[in-house]
């Protein structure tokens, strides 16, 4: 009995602490809440938008030596540059991108893609050998987009308040092709300061069946239109703490009054297997993004969202959902085989365990290598 009062005491102590604890829980939540509306409202600045961007990836010292002696024709991309226009108006959009890839031996292959949407029908041409021409909208994956700018990859399809608002909402948005499995939760972290900007901090934590497999910290630039000013990947299979990507705004522009862009970006990914085995933060490759124009206030004919020039030869398939209705060669009577057309989404983590899977066997097999040298 004399230990009553203590024990009624700890009790008193729990209850209370627990009710500060839910209190503080249902403070974050509701503060989260209000920054997913802000970034929303922040968004639709953006609503109309051109805007020209220069893109480089550059491989690094962590990168993956592949062994392409099974199979020759395939050859690694060492280099990536490209030059992304990218239009939205009024709710028509069009894409247009080139890309020049320098591959390991030396050849560089050039990719150019024509994508556009007039309110009803969306058109593409792919290096005018293939023309895709689907009833209703589907989104672009290259489109430039400023609070998607470092989270980009592998969330091609979906605007930053979408990401942010929940697995019910992604699930149940046509253009996220989010995977029934997936799932998110969040962490609002209050303010945070980065490169002199007071940012929201917000961790997302990405789950396939359950189990969390990423985090990505975003920091959200409160004088920037709540535009990400760093962002944080870490793949939880590899490590807690060191991060696999870390991207960051490294210039702004102001495009309007109070309204910015950013200007310079880089993004820079890190050798999962050193990280995991090593303790080290290698560079595999470095992404970096210059805008070379910014506008807010595009004026084009609807032509300019639906006229396309198909070459002769070219193979056109007509779509509607993701079934092909027609297939034809262009200037051509025959038939061309018809083939699956669809956005594919991509994660990272899924990426992150394929590429630590196959750099973890090249590690075995150079260590194995070395150790028959020795022996």
């Amino acid at each position: 009995m004399k230990h009553a009062p203590c024990l009624v005491w700890n009790s008193a102590f729990l209850f209370v602490a627990f009710g500060v604890l839910s209190n503080c829980s249902v403070q974050a939540d509701l503060l989260l809440e209000g920054v997913v509306g802000e970034v929303k409202s922040a968004e639709a600045l953006f609503n109309d938008l051109d805007v020209k961007v220069n893109f480089k990836r550059e491989s690094g010292k962590g990168r993956a030596k592949l062994d392409t002696s099974s199979n020759p024709n395939f050859q690694p991309v060492l280099n990536t540059t490209s030059s992304i226009w990218s239009v939205s108006q009024s709710g028509m959009y069009r894409s247009q991108a080139h890309f020049n890839m320098e591959e390991m031996d030396g050849d560089e292959r050039v990719h150019e893609r024509l994508k556009m949407f007039d309110g009803e029908v969306t058109r593409v041409l792919k290096d005018d050998a293939i023309a895709n021409i689907t009833q209703g909208l589907k989104s672009d994956k290259d489109f430039v987009r400023p609070h998607t700018l470092l989270v980009k990859r592998p969330f091609y399809y979906m605007s930053l308040s979408t990401l942010l608002s929940g697995t019910d909402v992604l699930l149940s948005s046509p253009q996220s092709e989010w995977p029934a499995d997936h799932s998110v939760d969040y962490a609002y972290h209050g303010l945070s300061v980065v490169q002199d900007l007071d940012c929201d901090h917000i961790t997302i934590t990405l789950s396939v069946s359950n189990k969390p497999r990423m985090e990505i910290d975003l920091f959200l630039a409160k004088q920037r239109n709540l535009i990400p000013a760093k962002v944080v990947w870490r793949s939880l299979p590899v490590s807690k703490e060191t991060p696999v990507e870390v991207g960051k705004v490294l210039d702004w522009i102001e495009i309007a009054p109070g309204i910015w862009f950013p200007q310079d970006a880089e993004l820079i990914s890190y050798n999962p297997v050193q990280i995991k085995f090593v303790g080290n933060q290698v560079p595999q490759w470095t992404d970096t993004y210059h805008v070379e124009s910014v506008s807010i206030t595009p004026n084009y004919d609807r032509s300019f969202f639906q006229d396309i020039e198909i070459p002769d030869g070219t193979a056109v398939y007509e779509v509607e959902g993701d079934q092909i209705t027609k297939s034809y060669r262009k200037g051509g009577p025959k038939t061309v085989a018809s083939e699956p057309v669809s956005n594919r989404f991509y994660f990272v983590t899924i990426n992150v365990i394929i590429f630590a899977l196959l750099a973890l066997g090249y590690l075995i097999h150079s260590v194995r290598k070395k150790t028959t040298s020795v022996s």
